[in-house]
């Protein structure tokens, strides 16, 4: 397993931020989704082997928001 950190802008709302969920989630490498309250970071834990972190990047950003890698380990 890793985790990756990123820094979402564009996130206004807890609808914001179900979409941005929702796009890392179809990824089947995906285990866990959690956005922070209040914030533009998004913690995601995933198989290292089965998706890479620019895949999930590339998934927020054709959701429509701007990603930034802010940790990859």
């Amino acid at each position: 397993m890793a985790e990756l950190v990123l820094n979402v802008s564009g996130m206004k709302n807890s609808t914001d931020q179900i979409q941005v969920i929702n796009a890392m989630s179809k990824y089947s490498g995906v285990l866990d989704v959690a956005v922070e309250p209040n914030s533009s970071r998004v913690q995601v834990i995933y198989e290292k082997y089965n998706i890479l972190p620019q895949d999930l990047k590339n998934s927020v950003e054709s959701a429509g928001y701007q990603a930034e890698i802010l940790q990859d380990s």
